[in-house]
């Protein structure tokens, strides 16, 4: 499908992917190839809706020889990395933010499965029309049930490392624009062909450190404070349970450590409508069930809380995040929230880092100058923000507390600049500077 006969797209996303693109040298891909859904018969018609998703993951989860053929997996497996785009209805959505993942650099050396939520009621479903490049190893699946985000996430994580047996997962939600070298990437520098990988290598990176439960890319920006061409493969060792998971990968050895957990869950949520978690009787059954494992009271309800909460309880208490923002979340439009983008951006703004991956994903604490370079710059940069919508230095405690949560990775720049821009000292340093220009001559 050429970019002429694709359907119209969210015009800031597109031309958004277009410069992405424009703006460094990557290699032809054609997409070129359309996708056939797995042929998935229909739950009895005599369940209700969430009865019909219980049965069906039962199904599957009871025979995993009868579930690859069921889903068209039989002889799918090529690589030891499944990367999953999980989606649901958005079409115009779909269209845009899995063509960034299809042009990711080194995507054909891993397996990927695009596993569609179904609608579960009255309706037309959005059939998949994104064209893949014939290098891709893709399998598409279409859920003739909706399965909603608590039973879709233990279905993907299941599929990946019980059913096929993969030792890696990298899960894109549907509401996130790629950096082209997000997963994976390929360039030539000095005459060699370098290649590297950014999820999976920081995967790789973690392996060895007791504490990391998983990794993921940030998404906050913090493009103002951090010089990002230097620290763009840079990871920081946050809280397990600190950022959302919407783009991230988890090593077989971290599942299996929770699985228990997992299934735990899975087994109080199946059967009842998932998008009324927050009422009884799904509110109490889980608040019972966080309360059997020893979670903290008042942890969100939903199935990620419970992953890294599992993940914390068997003593991964840390993940790997990545510095800059390789991703453009997008979840205003309905998955993850509901409001309207402007509310959305003031919190998470606009973009993501543009320019290229050439080093390997490494560990800024674990270069204690790399570190204190980090926070110098920080500090000096934060210097300069104040200076510019304040006329004033920043203050060391303020200064010291932004680079703080800098570092440990809660930091959010864009509300930072929103605040300083909101501030009434900022309306008496902007009154100033205008009241110094003088009268107009007339």
């Amino acid at each position: 499908m050429t970019k002429k006969d694709r359907p119209p797209v969210a015009g800031w996303l597109d031309a958004c992917l277009q410069q992405q693109h424009a703006a460094v040298a990557l290699p032809a891909v054609t997409l070129n190839r359309k996708l056939t859904a797995s042929s998935l018969e229909k739950p009895a018609f005599n369940l209700n809706v969430y009865q019909q998703a219980e049965a069906y993951l039962d199904g599957l989860f009871a025979d995993y020889g009868a579930a690859k053929a069921t889903l068209g997996a039989e002889n799918f497996k090529e690589s030891n990395v499944l990367v999953v785009y999980m989606c649901y209805k958005r079409a115009n959505l779909i269209r845009s933010t899995l063509t960034s993942l299809l042009m990711s650099q080194g995507l054909e050396e891993y397996d990927l499965m695009i596993s569609q939520d179904g609608l579960g009621g009255p309706g037309t479903p959005y059939v998949l029309d994104v064209e893949v490049q014939e290098t891709v190893n893709a399998l598409y699946v279409h859920h003739e049930v909706n399965l909603c985000t608590g039973l879709h996430h233990y279905f993907v994580k299941r599929f990946a490392f019980d059913i096929m047996g993969y030792e890696y997962l990298l899960v894109v939600e549907e509401d996130n624009a790629l950096h082209y070298q997000a997963l994976q990437k390929r360039l030539r520098y000095l005459a060699h062909l370098i290649c590297t990988q950014f999820l999976k290598s920081v995967l790789d990176l973690s392996l060895e450190e007791k504490e990391i439960g998983l990794v993921s890319l940030t998404e906050l920006d913090n493009s103002l404070l951090v010089d990002e061409s230097r620290y763009n493969s840079a990871v920081l060792r946050a809280a397990v349970e600190d950022g959302h998971l919407w783009v991230f990968g988890v090593h077989k050895s971290r599942y299996d450590a929770v699985s228990k957990h997992l299934y735990d869950y899975y087994k109080v949520i199946k059967g009842h409508d998932y998008s009324l978690a927050h009422a009884p009787p799904l509110h109490d059954t889980i608040r019972a069930l966080h309360k059997e494992k020893g979670f903290p009271e008042g942890i969100p309800l939903s199935q990620d809380a419970f992953f890294v909460h599992s993940l914390l309880k068997e003593g991964y208490s840390r993940r790997y995040l990545s510095l800059v923002r390789l991703t453009q979340p997008m979840g205003w439009m309905g998955l993850h929230f509901k409001q309207d983008p402007a509310q959305f951006y003031m919190k998470y703004g606009q973009g993501m880092y543009e320019g290229t991956i050439a080093a390997k994903a490494f560990e800024v604490a674990k270069n204690p100058e790399e570190l204190e370079e980090l926070k110098k710059d920080a500090a000096a940069r934060l210097d300069v923000i104040y200076q510019q919508y304040l006329g004033r230095a920043v203050e060391l405690p303020t200064s010291d507390s932004v680079v703080l949560r800098l570092v440990v990775g809660r930091m959010n720049g864009v509300e930072l600049v929103r605040d300083i821009l909101n501030s009434a000292e900022h309306r008496r340093q902007m009154k100033v500077m205008v009241g110094t220009r003088g009268a107009p001559k007339r």
